[in-house]
């Protein structure tokens, strides 16, 4: 989730709790993967392996890291996705209930 997008409110977190624990991993995703960039810059290039003749272990710790951030990042917006089509699903069949 971008920083700017909106948090989820009280509301949709009392109908799923799990929106907590995906805005922790949202945020925390975030500050690692600014710190690790703040850390080695390189890891922005394309392909830092090839352009890089002092390639590191810390650079490449760095880039598994960023990758698997990248896949948490993916799975949670996902998940987020999955929620808002449950509550709009439940919504749906409770106001066709109500007829």
């Amino acid at each position: 989730m971008p920083p700017d997008a909106p948090r989820a409110t009280p509301e949709q977190m009392a109908e799923a709790p799990e929106l907590a624990a995906l805005e922790i991993l949202d945020c925390a995703a975030d500050v690692a993967s600014r710190a690790l960039l703040a850390a080695s810059p390189e890891l922005l290039e394309h392909d830092f392996l090839l352009e890089h003749a002092a390639v590191t272990p810390q650079l490449c710790l760095g880039a598994a890291v960023l990758s698997a951030i990248v896949t948490l990042t993916v799975a949670v917006e996902r998940y987020r996705v999955h929620l808002e089509q449950l509550a709009s699903l439940c919504l749906r069949e409770t106001e066709n209930h109500d007829f």
